[in-house]
């Protein structure tokens, strides 16, 4: 059990003087009254079976150390770190004083450091600190770190990026002496950090700037990185927020921070080349946009981001809605596209009028249309194309249909069959020239010559009957053979056709 110590008071005799202990004072190492003790509050430990002998026991007096024995330790140890300390001579081994200079047995010198200083005790990261020192009566001078051989008297640039102690050594044959100097790294320090413009515009830069003390590493959020070395970079942000510097070195860290911006995106333009559909054609939509960190084309559902335009093939009218985002907002614009009803452009044959057996082409050309067909077994076609068909009717019509999402359109083409050989019943015929009469294509062709060829003939027999009734100037004209243009006739009926055949004649005949 620890129990405080307690002065005892001598008993008061007449005539007597009061007596007062003395004590080592635990803190100072001195001596010290029992009064101190008691004040310090100094516990010693009693054998437990001391405190069973009864409350009315006296504790134990404690043994005090003499003030001559205190005295006579104090030498004792000094005496022994005095000898520990001392210095062995190089050359005679001989023991000297921490204190000495010379060694008492040869009396040897040790070297002299005259100087030893830096020019400023905190580092300054990138920039030198220079040593300056002079020595006497040494062989060999180095300063570590480092261990090179240096001059009596020099200067040393060094660098540090750390807090670190450079120490002057010189050395001769009697011994060495050292010197030391102690060099500081702060911790990094950041004067000023800011932007050009807060604002962050999308494939802009922003530009950032900074002042930075004893930074050996510096970095930047928002994925721009390590930027040691530097007092400024061009960044292409995306978003805005928090933008932090951060300075490293060996000492400590530095941090500070700027807010950046962002305006929502703006659409500067939107339209399209044409505003009307072609089927089957591309149509361009072309777009302006800035500050925009993702661009979407509906109803395509396309990502256009990084483009200006795109070709669409609509068949059908639409409308397409652009869509700009950035983390402060969402524009959009829409463009539409109209397609209009479908168009026949043409529908026709090579020819109207056909011999029996001879193929006609027909041709067409439509617009706007999904769908496109030809009745009479043609079925469905391209938007332009050509087909031959034979006819084996008199009267053959073909009609053509379009159909488009913004309505429909058609167009029929009648083809007229010519029937071989002519009947005689509705215009008697020579038969000279009936016998002649072969309704190929070439003779056909060759039809205008044949018939001045025969006026000729026939002028010549009849010079006398030029008075003649008109009636004898038609079975003239019979004689002769049709030509491509009176061929071309298309009548509801047979007879109808012959009657017009007749009358084309009696005008030719009439005019001449």
């Amino acid at each position: 059990m620890l129990l405080p110590i307690k002065e005892t008071q001598p008993t008061n005799t007449p005539g007597s003087k009061k007596k007062r202990k003395s004590v080592i004072d635990p803190k100072e190492g001195s001596l010290a009254s029992s009064a101190t003790l008691q004040k310090t509050n100094i516990h010693m430990e009693i054998p437990e079976e001391n405190m069973n002998k009864g409350a009315s026991s006296n504790p134990p007096s404690i043994k005090v150390p003499s003030k001559k024995s205190l005295i006579r330790t104090r030498k004792d140890s000094a005496r022994k770190a005095l000898e520990e300390n001392k210095w062995e001579c190089g050359r005679c081994g001989g023991k000297n004083d921490p204190g000495s200079f010379s060694c008492h047995s040869c009396d040897g010198r040790l070297p002299m450091i005259l100087l030893f200083k830096a020019n400023r005790k905190n580092i300054i990261l990138g920039e030198p600190i220079r040593l300056s020192w002079e020595v006497l009566d040494s062989l060999s001078v180095t300063i570590n770190p480092g261990n090179e051989m240096l001059e009596d008297k020099g200067v040393l640039d060094v660098y540090a990026d750390e807090s670190m102690e450079y120490v002057l050594e010189a050395s001769n044959e009697i011994g060495s002496r050292q010197l030391t100097i102690q060099v500081s790294l702060a911790a990094p320090r950041i004067l000023d950090f800011r932007a050009t413009d807060p604002t962050v515009v999308i494939d802009y830069p922003t530009i950032l700037q900074w002042e930075v003390e004893n930074g050996a590493e510096l970095t930047i959020n928002m994925d721009i990185g390590d930027v040691s070395g530097r007092s400024f970079t061009e960044a292409y942000l995306k978003k805005p927020g928090t933008c932090t510097l951060t300075a490293t070195n060996k000492s400590g860290v530095d941090t500070a921070e700027i807010e950046l911006f962002q305006n929502p995106p703006e659409i500067t333009s939107f339209f399209a080349l044409n505003n009307t559909i072609k089927v089957g054609e591309p149509n361009t939509l072309t777009w302006e946009v800035s500050n925009a960190e993702k661009i979407m084309l509906e109803p395509l559902g396309k990502d256009v981001t990084g483009t200006t335009h795109i070709d669409v093939f609509p068949d059908r009218t639409t409308v397409y809605t652009l869509k700009v985002s950035n983390d402060s907002g969402e524009v959009a614009e829409q463009v539409t596209l109209k397609l209009p009803p479908p168009r026949i452009v043409h529908f026709m044959g090579n020819k109207s009028l056909s011999t029996e057996g001879e193929p006609i082409e027909l041709s067409w050309e439509v617009e706007n249309a999904y769908r496109i067909e030809i009745d009479n077994e043609i079925g469905e076609v391209e938007p332009t194309g050509k087909v031959k068909v034979k006819p084996v009717q008199a009267y053959t019509y073909f009609t053509l249909r379009a159909i488009g999402y913004s309505g429909e359109d058609a167009q029929t083409f009648q083809l007229t069959r010519f029937p071989i050989p002519l009947e005689e019943s509705f215009i008697p015929v020579s038969s000279v020239i009936s016998a002649k009469m072969d309704f190929n294509e070439k003779q056909l062709q060759d039809s205008l010559s044949e018939i001045e060829r025969l006026e000729k003939e026939l002028a010549q027999k009849n010079r006398q009957a030029q008075k003649a009734s008109r009636e004898m100037r038609i079975k003239r004209a019979q004689e002769m053979k049709l030509s491509d243009d009176m061929l071309s006739l298309e009548k509801a009926s047979m007879r109808t056709e012959i009657q017009n055949i007749i009358r084309k004649f009696k005008n030719i005949f009439r005019s001449r």
